[in-house]
Order: structure tokens, then sequence, then C-alpha cells
């Protein structure tokens, strides 16, 4: 884990769990359309035949200050 700047008092940290199989998404722009990207990938899960099982994992790989359109953020789904 690399250093991280944060502002407050309180930070939880929670792993979570491994997945055996998933499907991932790179979104890349800003966090206004990333809806788009999360329907493309549903619809990815969907014509593939699989069942995701809970709740979808962002993780952030670029977050520059300004400007969203350089962001990238990769999309996850755990499936069954």
């Amino acid at each position: 884990m690399s250093d991280a700047e944060v502002e407050g008092d309180v930070i939880e940290l929670h792993n979570l769990p491994a997945a055996d199989r998933a499907a991932a998404l790179v979104h890349q722009g800003s966090m206004e359309r990333i809806i788009d990207s999360y329907a493309i990938l549903d619809q990815w899960i969907e014509a593939a035949g699989e069942q995701s099982v809970g709740f979808s994992r962002e993780v952030y790989l670029e977050c520059p200050p300004g400007d969203q359109s350089d962001w990238i953020t990769e999309l996850q789904f755990v499936l069954r």
C-alpha cells in the first residue's frame, strides 16, 4: 500500500475478499460518464451468460486534480 494524504480524523480500511472470476472494464474520463461504462459492462455480462455477485468495485487508477477527462477507473463485478 502506498502513502496517501487524507483529510479528516477517521479512516476505515476494508480488505475485499479475492475473486476467482470477475468482469472488468477500464473507464477513462469524467465520473459523470461512468454510468455509460457500467452499462457496457452490464451488457457484456448478460450477453456472455454470466451472473454478477454483490456490488461492483471501483479501483481509482489515475485521479489527477482538475479536469476529470484524464481520470482512469477500473470497474469490476465479481462473477458467479
